[in-house]
């Protein structure tokens, strides 16, 4: 056929619309159902049912059948799919809705571009085509329709077409064409029958549902292929369900009452020429209500006459036909509807799921509504809601969060699923779990959980739903893995204490690692010891729970004043505050609530309140405690002395939180506790073996037996560090792999050192030492090569290490109030650095400030993280920039901050005074956008920039603040020589304080403003100090986005500065005109030794504009080497040849010409 003429214009036609709009269509389809998913889509019991009867109806033939469901055990696919089988399964299966007003039989709005619209509008070319008599189309004529039916394929597929006008088309093409209009309008006929008939029986059972059992698509498919047979009968009207004891005239307006509270949904969802048809098919309404209803123009006032419409006509059931009518395309509603018919007169049982969730509110009213905050007074408890204060939970983004509103999601981020919260002994993890279970139960979480598991995992016993039974419902629930399997999205699990896992092979690691309910809601808590990166890297959200604030510690002060009936106010207590506001040791500790509670029973008992270490105060807290036993059962102290029977109690309990430490046992029985301390007693002493649990080291639990365990891991600890203490040297040494390796033993070791030290022993550390020389040793490593830091570049055999794997020794360090610094700092690396992200103890940081007032100390360069968390501990940190500034060791400072306020007080505390440091380093880590800063940032960095005179190299990188970096500019000394701002942003008062800088700077040799965010004018004012400084040799503008005039700029600047020897210009476009402007200055500045034009995009027009202009002993530098070319080379890669591409070739003289 010759496809210039009318007909072959025809042809192509056709064979647009019977490919283009297919491969549209089946684009639509895919989205809707994946291929992937698409067996599953389709052997729904609903769809194949729907499908079926399709098939009996004869609206699918036998070959589209067998692509839907192939005999051959293949897997079906969209690919075999003809354009009939997919518009019908796009329009009954995928449930697309019907363009409004026309629906799918109408002329859809040329404003309307939904995929359903352009469904119709293929069906009504292929009718136009088909339908045409004369198969002749003119120019004009194929070239329109040939748009229009393009547009429309390209909306449906997403990209362009893949069809071409000058493609011929044949005849197969137009019998495609005539076959597919007439197997479309034999289905059309049949579909409202065939919808009407679904529809009726889609309450039914499905045919194939029991058989669907078989978890094979071999299976599925040999069901699907089984012969069918036709039902012949009119089809019997389903009768509406009536209402025992309910009057017609009650029933109807009960019916209305429904309709009008639904009014609103129905309006929204559903389309009156959607269910107008239905409706007069099924007798309830007649063509002249649709007349009354086509007379109103929009769909919702066509809605609300249908539903004024009904009621009327109740006796023919019209509330449950039009349920019907609707029940397929908006299932949701049609339950709501049905349901709100039959709830007054339906008394729902309640599910097993409700049944289980008010078991675990009561439970969880009943044994967490009060808490026992005092664990010497077991018998004392308290409302949880009016003792418990707020506690600082964070994340690594600085982002604060409450009981309530843990699992809310981030912004731009879904609700997190898997949460890790971690922290130290005593922080209050236990408690929080225990609050947020009792805030379930109270509804006052903010994400809705239907059931809430808390689980204490110390007294975990078996898997995962013997634990829930045992401690959550106290008796058996049927099926509960079920329950929670078909709620696990509605279901959080509380796990407190990741540390106490004592089994392996417990399914509880199952539901950590995401293999069992993977779509519940995790909360486990942790120590921060026990954390791994591999444990990490499991949840979605990583918490940290840092303690109390300080306003917090004068409210739990004043609770527990309040509990004791002691006056808040007195003088003991206003020494406890006293302590806390100027003691950095102390107030530390007390940032944990144990800690702090701990404190004031030292209070009221008038004991020691200095606490130099954590071993200083668990030592007097245990004496407090002694104190107070003897008190209550009558015992008699001796010049101090403890009576006999309490030194063996404590050391029986000694004996036994060493034992359960090192075998890794959590909880132990009651009795054999009892009986160990009853061997050893004498028949005169004055206690029995239970007053071993009141000393109040120890709490019991019932449950099959008495069982009892350590009030706090802490505690634990201390006592097992107690008992190694009592034993002699050697056999210490013996302990030494238990001691230094084990997690579980973290803190025994340090303890150990902090009561050595406290009770006057300090030569039995000499013991300890070298495992921690040995210890920090192996932590070392060389200094990575790779390292970009402007200030702290790599040198060769140069040592550092992370502060987290120093963490041992210097806690150590911390313990022993310095007396281990003097033998540890020699094997210390001359570099330790914080890394984002590790969150340390205070201890460990207090550690630090021992090692920097060591006078022997060997560490010159530190970073730190001056993050949020940073802030929580800022007495911490200005205690540490003191030892800082009297260090005589550390030369190099690199400070990662996020919190501008606390960075310029720590500088403004390092500065006064030392004369040590000669490289500085700020990052700026945060993620704010402001642009002002406080008057107390302003006075904290004039301080330091006036104190700074020993500075020699500074870098302050990454500001986003543009009065910080001003003000940063603005106070830094003239007598640095080495600047960098690199990726901060300038504005004109920066500017113009970096100008002057520049202009003023004696000793300024080099300048880095890679990437800073300047504009034309701004720059103009650099280049002015540029243009007039004297000592500058190096400048780097690499990144910088230059414009024509500011090239011109920077020009001009080089013809005046006598002092520069190399520029970067890297990452710079230049363009032709740039070159010309550039190479000007070049060619007249007589300093420049080297120009790097790394990444420029040179074309060989710029290049040969700069070889003609630039000097002899001008070295112009590409990518990783020195690009050498002569003048004739440039001619010859006129071809707009990249820069880094040419060839180098050695030339005669020294310099090189590029």
């Amino acid at each position: 056929m010759d496809n210039s003429d009318a007909k072959g214009r025809y042809a192509r036609l056709c064979r647009l619309l019977v490919d283009g709009s297919t491969v549209a269509m089946r684009t639509v389809f895919n989205g809707v159902h994946p291929p992937l998913f698409l067996v599953s889509s389709l052997l729904k019991p609903q769809t194949i049912a729907f499908l079926k009867r399709m098939r009996s109806y004869g609206v699918l033939t036998e070959p589209q059948w067998r692509s839907l469901f192939p005999s051959n055990q293949t897997r079906p696919s969209s690919g075999t799919f003809d354009a009939l089988l997919l518009s019908t399964l796009l329009k009954f299966v995928c449930n697309l809705p019907a363009p409004y007003p026309g629906g799918w039989s109408g002329v859809p709005d040329d404003s309307d571009t939904s995929m359903a619209a352009d469904i119709v509008r293929i069906q009504r070319f292929r009718k136009l085509l088909a339908s045409r008599q004369d198969e002749a189309v003119s120019e004009d004529e194929f070239d329109l329709q040939w748009a229009r039916i393009e547009e429309v394929c390209e909306r449906l597929s997403g990209r362009g077409s893949q069809f071409h006008k000058d493609t011929p088309g044949g005849d197969e093409h137009i019998r495609k064409l005539k076959d597919w209009d007439h197997r479309a309008q034999e289905a059309e006929v049949t579909e409202v029958k065939v919808e009407g008939s679904i529809r009726k029986k889609s309450d039914d059972k499905p045919q194939m549902a029991s058989e669907q059992t078989s978890d094979t698509l071999k299976d599925l498919i040999k069901h699907a292929n089984q012969p069918h047979k036709k039902k012949f009968g009119k089809p019997v009207a389903k009768k509406s369900v009536g209402h025992p004891g309910m009057k017609p005239e009650e029933l109807r307006q009960h019916e209305t009452g429904v309709l009008q509270q639904f009014q609103k949904q129905i309006i929204e969802k559903v389309y009156a020429d959607e269910v107008v048809p239905k409706l007069i098919q099924r007798g309830i309404l007649s063509h002249e209500d649709k007349n009354r209803i086509n007379l109103a123009t929009r769909n919702s006032d066509r809605i609300k006459l249908i539903l004024e419409m009904l009621p009327k006509k109740s006796a023919s059931g019209s509330f449950d036909k039009f349920c019907d009518v609707i029940k397929y395309k908006h299932t949701a509603l049609h339950e709501q509807l049905l349901k709100a018919k039959q709830a007054p007169f339906v008394r729902e049982k309640p599910d097993e799921c409700s049944v289980c969730a008010n078991r675990l509110r009561s439970h969880y009213v009943d044994n967490l509504e009060q808490c026992q905050p005092l664990p010497w007074q077991p018998d004392t408890h308290v409302a949880r809601d009016e003792f418990l204060v707020p506690v600082f939970i964070s994340d690594h983004s600085g982002r604060t969060y409450t009981i309530n509103d843990l699992f809310e999601r981030n912004p731009g981020a879904e609700r997190p699923r898997k949460v890790l919260l971690q922290g130290s002994s005593g922080a209050g993890k236990s408690t929080l779990c225990a609050s947020v279970a009792y805030a379930w139960s109270k509804r006052q979480l903010k994400t809705p959980f239907r059931l809430a598991f808390y689980v204490d995992l110390k007294m975990a016993k078996g898997g995962l739903l013997e634990c829930i039974q045992q401690q959550c419902l106290l008796q058996e629930q049927q099926d509960l893995d079920a329950l929670i399997e078909n709620n696990q999205r509605d279901s959080l699990f509380l796990l407190d204490g990741y540390e106490n896992i004592s089994n392996p092979d417990s399914d509880i690691y199952d539901l950590i690692h995401r293999r069992l309910y993977p779509k519940s809601t995790v909360l486990l808590t942790t120590e921060s010891t026990f954390l791994t990166r591999p444990l990490a890297k499991l949840f979605d959200m990583r918490l940290v729970l840092s303690g109390i604030s300080p306003e917090s510690q004068g409210a739990l002060i004043q609770h527990y004043c309040e509990l004791t009936s002691n006056q808040a106010n007195s003088e003991t207590f206003a020494k406890l505050r006293n302590v806390l506001q100027t003691e950095a040791t102390a107030h530390m500790l007390s940032q944990r609530p144990l800690f702090c509670l701990c404190m004031c029973l030292i209070a009221e008992y008038e004991g020691n309140l200095s606490f130099k270490c954590m071993a200083q105060l668990l030592q007097e807290y245990l004496v407090t405690l002694q104190r107070v036993f003897c008190k209550v059962n009558l015992l008699q102290m001796v010049d101090g002395d403890l009576p006999d029977e309490l030194q063996i109690l404590t050391s029986t309990v000694e004996e036994k939180a060493f034992d359960s430490l090192i075998k890794h046992q959590v909880v132990f029985s009651a009795e054999d506790l009892m009986q160990q301390f009853s061997s050893k007693m004498e028949p005169w002493f004055n206690i029995r073996d239970q007053d071993i649990f009141r000393v109040g080291l120890i709490q019991t639990h019932e449950g099959n037996q008495l069982e009892c365990h350590f009030a706090n891991r802490i505690f634990q600890e201390f006592l097992a560090a107690h008992n190694l203490v009592n034993q002699s040297p050697s056999e210490v040494l013996d302990l030494e792999e238990t001691l230094m390796t084990e997690r579980h033993t973290a803190n025994v070791l340090p303890l150990y050192c902090g009561l050595q030290r406290v009770l006057g022993n300090e030569e039995t550390l000499g013991v300890i030492s070298p495992w921690m020389v040995t210890h920090v040793r192996h932590n070392q490593q060389a200094q990575s090569l790779n390292s970009k830091d402007f200030i702290m570049d790599a040198r060769p055999g140069k040592m550092e290490a992370r502060i987290s794997a120093l963490s041992l020794p210097l806690t150590c360090i911390q313990e022993t109030q310095g007396a281990m610094a003097e033998q540890v700092t020699q094997a210390m690396p001359s570099r330790i650095v914080m890394k984002r992200g590790e969150v340390h103890h205070s201890s460990t940081l207090l550690g630090i400030t021992r090692l920097l007032e060591a006078d022997h100390s060997r560490l010159a360069e530190i970073e730190l993280q001056l993050n949020h968390l940073a802030d929580y501990q800022r007495p911490l940190f200005l205690q540490m920039a003191l030892a800082l500034r009297r260090s005589p060791h550390v030369t190099c400072l690199k400070l990662c901050w996020t919190n501008a306020d606390l960075m310029t007080s720590f500088l403004a505390t390092v500065f006064k005074g030392n004369q040590v440091i000669s490289q500085l380093s700020l990052v700026d880590q945060s993620t704010e956008t402001t642009d002002h800063i406080t008057a107390t940032l302003w006075s904290n960095l004039q301080s330091a920039g006036a104190n700074m005179t020993a500075i020699r190299s500074l870098a302050f990188t990454r500001c986003t603040n543009l009065a910080l970096v001003t003000s940063v500019i603005r106070h830094m000394p003239n007598t640095i020589e080495h600047v960098s701002f690199d990726e901060c942003h300038v504005d004109l008062a920066g500017a113009q304080n970096l100008c002057a800088k520049i202009e003023d700077g004696s000793a300024l040799e080099t300048l880095s403003l890679a990437q800073v965010k300047i504009n034309r004018a701004d720059f103009l004012k650099v280049m002015l100090g540029i243009r007039l400084n004297r000592t500058l040799k190096s400048l780097n503008l690499q990144g910088i986005h230059l414009d024509y005039t500011s090239v011109r700029t920077l020009s001009e600047a080089l013809k005046f500065n006598a002092s520069l020897r190399k520029l970067d210009l890297s990452q710079v476009p230049l363009s032709v005109e740039g070159c010309r402007v550039l190479g000007l200055g070049l060619s007249v500045n007589q300093s420049l030794r080297e120009v790097c034009l790394n990444e420029c995009g040179l074309s060989a027009d710029a290049l040969e504009i700069l070889v003609k202009l630039k000097r002899d002993r001008l070295r112009l530098t590409g990518d990783k080497q020195d690009l050498n070319i002569s003048v004739a080379d440039v001619y010859c890669a006129r071809s707009d040849t990249l820069l880094p591409q040419i060839t180098p070739r050695p030339v005669r003289h020294e310099s090189t010409i590029a």
